[in-house]
């Protein structure tokens, strides 16, 4: 394997310790980081794929299955929209209210959620999609989840609303004649990614190491094939947009995602709509994975399997993963979104509602910040998919299908 050049690909975090004469002690090594350098030393270097899988859904202690670690809120490691303001959630309950109108009101309707978390989206979401479909016509609520933990939040926050079916993996649900409403909020982030580099002999895969002396902290370390491998090269010909980049280019792919994009693509098929909201944008990225720990940005070769893992989506990926089944419509920004279904009015009637002033500003806080220009409301975007066939159903994507915002 060969050392990346840290300066030349902007990875500078790696501190070194017991330098110079004094000495420190080093952190514990957590149960995945010795599950990762024993791997190392009996197969060789890991893909990052299997790092993220391995810190974030390792069995007993993976970031999102041990329940000691405090995943949501302000006690964890980062706050989500749906936990912010209730009126997210039942925004997004309205436009799937809308599909299902335009759609000329389905007698059985279905709903998916990818990544749950603690199960305050769908509740918000079901809130609102009651108000105009009728209880009777929503047969089931699909939850992807691999986590015991989450799954008994997300059964205490549903329960008696509707029939709850826990699914390990999207790939467990089939397609239906039902009308299909599918949610994927800050779901695909936290898929495993590959990272590729472009070299004069080709595309080579980045993998991770550990560090050669055990002075050395973080203990891992970043490396390159000295030859393509089979995988690099599958991956960069999974879109004609990667081979236009530059030799020296770094790409971050994930399969994981292709591959659960198309599923959604073949769970709507049929008929139904989805929305997928993350970071990211409609174009690829080169080094936007990074760790997250008491809401702050660390190495992710620090504490592994105690931080939250994430990189930033590749939307036109998706598109690309599903073309040919069903039309997609964006990404636009969260900002244009709320704002557009409504946002201030039903922040209005919630201030009004409310009894005392300091109620009332908390509320219009909270609702400013799911739109901030400058944080959420530019960062995260969203993507709409409907099989519906009715210039209505695009709204309100169809004002800002040509948004230099959104392209690369």
């Amino acid at each position: 394997m060969l050392r990346l050049s840290r300066q030349a690909l902007r990875w500078s975090h790696r501190v070194r310790l017991a330098s110079r004469g004094y000495t420190t002690s080093l952190p514990a090594v957590t149960k995945i980081e010795k599950i990762a350098l024993d791997s190392i030393k009996v197969a060789g270097p890991l893909s990052f794929a299997q790092y993220m899988q391995l810190c974030l859904a390792h069995p007993t202690d993976g970031y999102y299955m041990n329940p000691s670690n405090s995943v949501f809120g302000r006690q964890g490691d980062f706050i989500t929209s749906p936990e912010i303001s209730q009126v997210f959630g039942e925004l997004l309950g309205v436009w799937f209210s809308l599909q299902w109108m335009h759609a000329g009101k389905p007698p059985a309707v279905r709903l998916v959620e990818l990544g749950p978390g603690r199960g305050t989206l769908m509740a918000d979401i079901l809130a609102a999609l009651t108000c105009f479909v009728p209880e009777t016509a929503i047969t089931r609520v699909h939850l992807v989840d691999i986590s015991p933990t989450m799954r008994q939040l997300q059964a205490s926050k549903l329960a008696g609303r509707c029939e709850v079916v826990w699914n390990d993996a999207i790939n467990d649900i089939e397609p239906s004649d039902e009308f299909t409403m599918l949610v994927a909020h800050e779901f695909f982030d936290a898929l495993p990614i590959n990272i590729i580099a472009k070299r004069p002999t080709g595309w080579h895969e980045v993998k991770i190491d550990a560090e050669t002396t055990e002075e050395a902290y973080p203990r891992l370390r970043r490396v390159l094939t000295p030859t393509p491998t089979a995988l690099s090269n599958l991956l960069a010909s999974s879109s004609p947009r990667f081979d236009k980049l530059p030799d020296g280019a770094l790409l971050e792919v994930s399969q994981s995602s292709f591959r659960t994009a198309r599923k959604i693509g073949e769970l709507l098929a049929p008929q139904g709509c989805a929305l997928i909201v993350d970071y990211g944008r409609k174009g690829s990225y080169a080094d936007s994975f990074r760790a997250f720990k008491d809401h702050k940005i660390v190495d992710v070769f620090s504490d592994p399997g105690q931080c939250d893992l994430t990189a930033n989506v590749d939307f036109r990926y998706l598109q690309e993963a599903m073309a040919d089944l069903v039309p997609t419509l964006g990404p636009i920004s969260q900002a244009k979104f709320l704002t557009k279904m409504g946002l201030e009015p039903r922040l209005e009637a919630l201030k009004n509602a409310a009894k005392t002033d300091e109620r009332r500003e908390a509320i219009e806080s909270a609702a400013k910040r799911l739109v901030d220009p400058d944080g959420m409301g530019k960062e995260y975007q969203v993507l709409g998919i409907t099989t519906v066939d009715e210039d209505a159903a695009l709204y309100p994507f169809v004002e800002f299908l040509d948004d230099s915002e959104s392209s690369e």
